[in-house]
């Protein structure tokens, strides 16, 4: 049985903030007044000069040694950000905005253990600090640990029910746990609040495409493009939602629309290979586009296999195996190279070596109800019924709904008779 995989992937989006606190009236604090001024302007240089003309004046100044390390952290010097803002804590231990910005810092520079022990020192202090709150999340995201990273968001969004970017952070965790209806819901809080803008709109298709609402997702994908005519993916998801409503026609124009952006973008050209297949079955076409998707992506293992598949289709069995031994090298333990492996070398009479194959896939994974119910047909093929039988029998055991063990059973037992 070969399948074919349509992709996507979801967009996050960072925000930080700064927490400017002027204490000082004296010529120091003037020079701390116009760093704030000029970050307010945009101007970070002009900041950062500001801030430095104020700690020259007086070097105890934890307040815009903050400051400036914040700054330096939002130009992407973020050593210098961590200097600043450890030299403020050496001042101020109770300085909250001073362990978040470092916690900023640390995020920035993938250390994201370090990054949270700063945003938990910072909400010690301060437990209603939301934006501690909203990046530590974004910290946990970025480790993996999605639950955390929801907790947090749950704080933030208690402690401020309209901040929008924890909405969004929020949604970005649900769907990657699969909580797709939870990611909608959040996605479409954020886009009422704030986050009318292409990326709201394409993760939240992603989600509806997630279970599988593609007139939705379709929506937000067009959405998504309304606000930026030239995002590549998503008319390439857009091309995946058409595809689930079995509209290939469209489904290709968005795969093409979205070469036209990106012509080297491998994910379109494979995508649009499974429409040509699915809608039009027009093999030369989708080959091409395996073809240039492995060619552009030597590593893309579902090109190779799907390239195969398709060859198998056409009845070009040497290319196909060609195309499976080459996903085997990249991946020895995918049952899947082995099944399809085993599909073609059954059709070319090769039986002993496809069992051979079916038998592979069994040893990655006992479980493989398709391979058993595969393996017991080329046992058929050997008149060697009562291992077929046994095969057959395995496989419902395994997948009592798999449709074709049920039916080669009913057959091989009626042989055997």
């Amino acid at each position: 049985m070969k399948k074919f995989v349509l992709t996507g992937f979801v967009v996050l989006i960072l925000t930080f903030s700064v927490h400017p606190q002027p204490v000082y009236v004296d010529e120091a604090g003037n020079w701390f007044e116009r760093g704030i001024a000029a970050y307010n302007d945009g101007d970070l240089y002009g900041a950062i000069d500001a801030y430095t003309q104020a700690l020259a004046i007086r070097q105890d100044y934890p307040e815009a040694l903050n400051n400036r390390g914040g700054v330096h952290a939002l130009l992407g010097d973020y050593a210098a950000a961590i200097a600043d803002c450890t030299a403020a804590l050496g001042m101020r231990q109770d300085y909250a905005g001073a362990f978040s910005n470092r916690g900023f810092a640390y995020k920035a520079l993938a250390n994201y253990e370090a990054a949270i022990s700063d945003y938990l020192n910072a909400l010690a202090i301060k437990p209603d600090f939301t934006d501690a709150w909203y990046n530590m999340g974004g910290a946990y995201f970025q480790l993996g640990d999605y639950k955390s990273a929801i907790d947090c968001q749950n704080h933030a969004t208690m402690l401020e029910p309209d901040y929008a970017d924890s909405y969004y952070s929020r949604a970005n965790a649900y769907y990657e746990l699969g909580g797709y209806a939870d990611a909608v819901a959040d996605y479409t809080q954020a886009i009422t609040l704030a986050y009318d803008d292409a990326h709201a709109y394409y993760n939240r298709g992603s989600a509806y495409s997630a279970q599988d609402n593609y007139e939705r997702a379709v929506s937000d994908y067009q959405a998504a493009l309304e606000r930026k005519p030239d995002f590549a993916e998503a008319y390439n998801n857009l091309g995946i939602a058409y595809s689930g409503q079995q509209d290939y026609e469209q489904a290709i124009e968005s795969y093409t629309q979205a070469l036209a952006i990106v012509p080297d973008y491998a994910r379109a050209y494979y995508n649009r290979a499974n429409a040509y297949i699915a809608g039009p079955n027009d093999y030369d076409k989708a080959i091409a586009d395996y073809t240039e998707a492995v060619t552009l992506d030597p590593a893309y293992i579902k090109a190779w296999l799907n390239r195969g598949a398709a060859y198998d289709d056409i009845g070009e069995y040497d290319n196909a195996l060609a195309d499976f031994s080459r996903a085997q090298e990249l991946n020895p333990q995918d049952t899947a190279v082995y099944n399809n492996m085993g599909i073609t070398l059954k059709k070319k009479g090769e039986y002993d070596q496809a069992i051979a194959s079916y038998t592979k896939a069994l040893e990655i994974d006992p479980q493989c109800a398709i391979a058993l119910n595969n393996r017991g047909a080329a046992y058929v093929s050997l008149a060697d019924y009562n291992k077929a039988i046994l095969d057959f029998t395995h496989a419902l055991e395994i997948d009592p709904s798999l449709s074709e063990a049920d039916a080669n059973l009913n057959i091989i037992r009626a042989l055997a008779q």
